[in-house]
């Protein structure tokens, strides 16, 4: 909620993990761990450790959409980029919190757009992960979007055959 404290959102993780010890909490996307950062004035990594300390075990991946900076800046130029994403469930990582991947596609990206965001996950989280002991990476998520209106609103609609040809690649 945009008008919440950061600390109502400790207090909610901390309440959850209070009544529901042997369940996993998972929340926060990258673009709410980047507003949590602003309006509390602490630092990625500060942000994430309090997080954790508070209950979060795990984080979406929702946020990724297409890494690709001109397809980015078409499709969802209020959000964070590519890179801030990336740097955050790396630091999510260093912290022990597991993370989702997710790719949108469908719109304006291309097939090189789409390897290219592949790629990039494989390098910078999965095998950096990897390297450092253990998979940090938790599942990746290819969904396609359709338009809904002329308005260019989108909804996900799920392409199982395009679907397919992703997850193997990843």
């Amino acid at each position: 909620h945009p008008t919440k404290p950061f600390s109502f959102y400790i207090e909610a993780l901390t309440a959850l993990k209070q009544a529901f010890p042997d369940k996993t909490l998972k929340g926060f996307t990258a673009v709410e761990i980047d507003f949590f950062s602003s309006i509390s004035g602490l630092s990625v990594d500060e942000v994430l450790k309090k997080l954790k300390h508070a209950g979060l075990e795990m984080m979406p991946g929702g946020g990724a959409e297409i890494f690709a900076p001109d397809v980015r800046n078409v499709i969802c130029p209020e959000k964070i980029s590519a890179e801030r994403w990336l740097e955050i469930h790396e630091t999510a990582h260093k912290n022990g919190i597991l993370t989702n991947a997710t790719m949108l596609y469908g719109h304006i990206e291309k097939d090189e757009h789409k390897m290219a965001h592949l790629e990039t996950l494989r390098k910078r989280i999965t095998f950096k992960s990897h390297c450092e002991g253990e998979y940090k990476l938790d599942d990746y998520h290819p969904a396609s979007i359709k338009r809904a209106d002329r308005e260019k609103k989108y909804r996900v609609d799920e392409k199982e055959s395009e679907n397919r040809k992703l997850v193997p690649v990843w």
